[in-house]
């Protein structure tokens, strides 16, 4: 059984994985690098797979080859492809791993949530049973990119699964899309960083980035990419780059199926027994406190990832 009082937070990660093809998201596979890069701090149980950036058997597949690449040894488990599905191997081991160390799991869903829900009906129970989750996903208004909406692609998934665990578990944290704008990085230093690191898997991530940093020029004109699953990732074990904002969700005011959160924020001091109301769940929205630490520190841990990743390889 894991103790809760470890400092090393052992997390399970739920993901959509799309690094390796071309023209998706790149953002789950750098999420992943930087709890790699942060071993004092972050202990990976697990990796679940997800349907979002593209269908289950694109993103088990990619995140397959992902981890043979690396030789990353990590437990990987196949996740809900629809959120019509009953169950799912990824919700059966979440609820398990739940269930045998309870309050002390952290997890991290920066995919659809259907696995949750199914986590949650395997033994009912579960979700409330995490030591804390940090999602990335929703949005608080209208997520705009040089002068183009950009749909909510995480929560709107599965309606019912995002609005179910986000009664369920205490206070999570979530990084909407809104919040993430600040985590830009330019192509130019990311590729020029990852090369710099002169190791197999900076050159491996450059390679898969290559596409993604075109997409985003062609697409939006910009020349660079907001890494959005590295804010959920950073808010589980660096605290100190964040300020915490909280809020009541209003369950029945959100948007469900565009992912749109309708919450009020708390003022002063924060006293979760007097302003917590079942209809009104407590959420924590953080916010990043200085981008340019912010940008270092990711790259930093990334640095550190691949010279780690590569000690393996060789």
């Amino acid at each position: 059984m894991i103790s809760s009082m470890q400092h090393i937070k052992h997390i399970v990660i739920d993901c959509d994985n799309t690094m390796g093809i071309e023209g998706r998201d790149i953002d789950d596979a750098l999420a992943l690098l930087y709890l790699i890069g942060n071993p004092r701090y972050a202990y990976i149980d697990a990796v679940c797979t997800t349907y979002g950036n593209s269908n289950i058997n694109a993103v088990q597949s990619a995140t397959t080859k992902l981890f043979e690449t690396l030789k990353l040894t990590i437990p990987l488990y196949q996740g809900a492809a629809t959120p019509h599905d009953l169950s799912s191997p990824a919700g059966n081991f979440l609820a398990e791993e739940i269930r045998k160390n309870p309050g002390c799991i952290s997890l991290l869903a920066i995919g659809s949530t259907t696995n949750l829900k199914l986590a949650e009906q395997c033994i009912p129970g579960s979700l409330s049973r995490l030591r804390e989750a940090a999602f990335m996903g929703g949005i608080t208004q209208d997520l705009i990119m040089r002068d183009i909406t950009v749909n909510e692609l995480n929560f709107s998934c599965d309606p019912l699964a995002t609005r179910l665990a986000l009664e369920h578990i205490d206070t999570p944290y979530i990084a909407t899309g809104n919040n993430c704008f600040p985590a830009y990085f330019s192509s130019e230093d990311f590729l020029n960083r990852m090369s710099a690191s002169r190791t197999t898997t900076g050159a491996f991530f450059v390679q898969e980035a290559l596409h993604w940093c075109t997409c985003n020029q062609e697409h939006f004109g910009t020349p660079g990419f907001i890494c959005w699953d590295v804010v959920a990732a950073a808010r589980l074990i660096h605290p100190e780059f964040f300020i915490d904002e909280f809020y009541l969700l209003d369950i029945a005011q959100c948007e469900w199926d565009r992912g749109y959160l309708s919450v009020e924020q708390l003022n002063g001091a924060l006293d979760i027994s007097s302003s917590k109301q079942p209809e009104r769940p407590l959420v924590c929205l953080p916010r990043i406190n200085d981008p340019a630490a912010f940008v270092e520190h990711c790259f930093t841990s990334w640095e550190r990832a691949c010279s780690a990743i590569d000690t393996h390889l060789h």
